[in-house]
């Protein structure tokens, strides 16, 4: 068998048409591959072509966790048991252990896994020399170790569907090749892992890069490349699960010209600054937009200033936890209650900069179309906005390419960094609310669901009805479900109990 027969990685790289646009049609859009190039290393995918296809930074991150390693070896192996059967069950009968057979087995990751105290390649039991026995023990461990893929999933995927791609249910050893052990048994998971195998070697075009996963419904002509990136994936994984993925703002990136456009803009001033409109900014958008920038490109931006209004997202007032640069917040107090100052504010808090702290570069963060008439009005400061399609009026858009302002919408930027910084936030207003309780003696409602309205309220998502809803089951499973600790608390003249978070359940 020549190299050409053997190796079969077709790289089946079909770019399907449309994939890199949105529903709105922007082709301007990019889908993120960072879980794609996750799974297919996982899974086995040889490191030069992961490095040609992704790039080699994966590749050397998940290089140096031992469970990432596991993992893709235990994946491996079980693939190459499953091409290249005959060949390797030949060499078996001539007594050669499988780590020697190194023509059809990755000899080093045997090894590998066998220092990790994980034996694939022996097996003490008549019929041994069939290897899909082997398979079984490899299935076993996978079994056992797939906790440790939730390290490499971001919480807000469900992570049970990912790991259905890495286990042949009824197919393990069990502990000690227990399930191997009865004749009766051990048929049935040869007889099953042997029609796995020929299944795959018939499809082998069809699954992703050649690569052997378990996938939940038969191979269709149009799945194409599922691995081709994470919006594909999650997509079409959920949907053979019979769910719905909902969470496309975490996948899409904004292009890299809007990025080099920020990082020219910042590299070019002598000292730049962030002006944050907070009334008219979503504050995880915000995050996003500073998050998915490279940390050496944003260092010369001084500080962050936020303009704080009693009717913005409070999540504003949590900022500098998550971000590198320095934040201010500055309070600005309503004159009438209808009526904020937040565009003065920032209008003459830029002007101050300019002339006396020596701020040339200024990132105005709003989608207020008044500030277009600062921006005209101060020819010696440089400005670059960013917005929000939403709350962007196109007079406004022409308004700053009329007077050639560079500008890009922070709703571009994808969302997945934002989850943690979203996680503090709710937390942060329940622990608020516990301490209303504990002042006061008793909570505005005993609803359950009132009181996780009134949290994300607080909050501010701004996102799709069901995806809200699901948000708020999360927050209800981690936070409200396991119950508050009641203790009594230390006080000046008296003792009183108190209600706390249950972190245990954490």
């Amino acid at each position: 068998m020549d190299e050409e027969q053997k190796d079969l990685l077709p790289d089946n790289l079909n770019e399907d048409i449309g994939e890199n646009e949105n529903a709105a049609g922007r082709p301007f859009r990019n889908y993120r591959k960072e879980l794609v190039a996750t799974m297919a290393y996982l899974l086995g995918f040889n490191e030069e072509k992961m490095i040609k296809r992704y790039g080699g930074e994966i590749v050397e991150k998940l290089g140096k966790d031992k469970d990432a390693l596991t993992l893709r070896y235990l994946s491996m192996i079980r693939m190459q048991i499953f091409r290249y059967y005959n060949y390797i069950k030949n060499e078996r009968l001539k007594l050669k252990p499988l780590e020697k057979i190194d023509s059809y087995v990755d000899g080093k990751a045997v090894i590998y896994l066998r220092e990790q105290g994980i034996e694939v390649a022996s097996v003490n039991y008549k019929g041994s020399e069939d290897p899909v026995i082997n398979v079984a023990y490899i299935n076993q461990y996978l079994s056992d170790k797939i906790s440790n893929l939730n390290k490499f999933v971001p919480d807000w995927i469900k992570t049970e569907y990912i790991k259905k791609l890495f286990l042949i249910p009824d197919c393990c050893a069990d502990l000690n090749g227990n399930n191997l052990t009865n004749k009766n048994t051990r048929k049935k998971i040869i007889d099953k892992l042997h029609e796995i195998r020929q299944n795959y070697k018939t499809n082998i075009l069809k699954y992703p890069y050649s690569l052997y996963l378990n996938w939940p419904k038969e191979w269709r002509e149009d799945d194409g490349n599922i691995l081709f990136n994470d919006n594909k994936f999650l997509q079409k994984l959920y949907r053979v699960n019979g769910d719905v993925f909902t969470g496309g703002d975490n996948l899409i990136d904004a292009r890299d010209e809007d990025k080099d456009n920020i990082y020219r803009f910042i590299n070019d001033a002598r000292k730049a600054a962030v002006f944050v409109d907070s009334e008219n900014v979503d504050p995880y958008r915000f995050v996003a937009t500073l998050l998915n920038l490279k940390k050496e490109e944003t260092a010369k931006i001084d500080r962050i200033t936020v303009y704080y209004d009693k009717k913005a997202p409070v999540a504003w007032k949590f900022l500098n936890e998550f971000i590198h640069i320095r934040v201010e917040i500055i309070d600005i107090e309503r004159v009438i209650e209808s009526k904020s100052l937040i565009d003065i504010t920032v209008a003459a808090a830029v002007v101050k900069a300019h002339y006396t702290d020596g701020v040339d570069s200024v990132l105005l963060a709003s989608s207020d179309s008044d500030f277009v008439g600062l921006i005209r009005t101060e020819p010696g400061i440089r400005y670059f906005v960013l917005n929000e399609t939403s709350k962007t009026s196109r007079i406004v858009t022409e308004g700053l390419d009329k007077n050639r302002i560079g500008h890009c919408f922070m709703d571009d930027f994808a969302m997945d960094k934002v989850h943690k910084f979203k996680k503090f936030v709710l937390e942060k207003i329940l622990e608020s609310i516990l301490d209303e309780f504990n002042e006061r003696g008793g909570f505005f409602s005993m609803s359950v669901a009132e009181l996780i309205d009134k949290v994300f309220y607080e909050a501010r998502f701004v996102m799709a009805e069901e995806q809200l809803e699901k948000e708020k089951e999360m927050f209800f499973e981690e936070y409200v479900a396991p119950g508050f600790l009641l203790r009594p608390g230390d006080e000046s003249d008296e003792k009183r109990f108190k209600l706390y978070l249950n972190r245990k359940s954490k």
